[in-house]
């Protein structure tokens, strides 16, 4: 069933407005570590430094989504910013909540966690790097609806036939499950276990 253009306008200002709120309060926090230098050494403050700084380009990516020119490469680049953040967002939150285990339920001191923070910094970036590039580099990041959005999606709205999909629907289904959501997934049990 398709989208009406006033559903699809009520959609996009929600997305839009709910951005912006993310933006605002994700800007505050960057700037409030960044300020303090003695909250710049805390492995906390740095993991929330990291999480606010890739919901801060998340929400900036989705705000300007659907936003017209997909032909210019537009589409293209807030696909890739949402795939560079997505699943890094959700490896941060649960970095966090391993965070809060260590300290408050196995009592380990400051020096102890900054052993694994590189870990829990580093690796989201580097998953996140890793399916930008791989997803882009393989042309599979296409515009998926007539509000002009791009993801990851077999043929560009309107192309049909055999030569508008290099790579069968299952590929794209099969990447998209195990880069994005399984990571996802595991990010959302480590923390739901390690806040139980």
């Amino acid at each position: 069933m398709a989208l009406t253009d006033d559903q699809i306008f009520t959609l996009l200002s929600l997305g839009k407005t709910t951005s912006v709120l993310s933006i605002i309060g994700s800007v505050w926090v960057i700037c409030m570590v960044l300020r303090n230098s003695k909250k710049r050494e805390m492995a906390y403050h740095r993991a929330m430094l990291a999480l606010s700084t890739t919901d801060f380009i998340y929400s900036v990516a989705w705000f300007v989504n659907g936003w017209p020119a997909p032909e210019s490469g537009g589409c293209t680049a807030v696909a890739f910013l949402k795939l560079l953040t997505a699943t890094p967002q959700a490896m941060y939150n649960a970095s966090i909540c391993v965070y809060y285990l260590l300290v408050i339920g196995y009592s380990w001191s400051e020096e102890q966690v900054h052993r694994l923070q590189p870990l829990m910094i580093i690796f989201p970036v580097l998953w996140g790097l890793l399916t930008a590039i791989l997803f882009s580099s393989m042309g599979m990041i296409n515009p998926i609806g007539s509000d002009g959005s791009c993801w990851i999606y077999p043929y560009p709205t309107g192309c049909s036939g055999s030569e508008c999909t290099p790579y069968h629907e299952n590929v794209y289904t099969g990447m998209r499950f195990g880069l994005l959501d399984i990571p996802k997934w595991i990010s959302f049990g480590v923390g739901l276990i390690s806040m139980g």
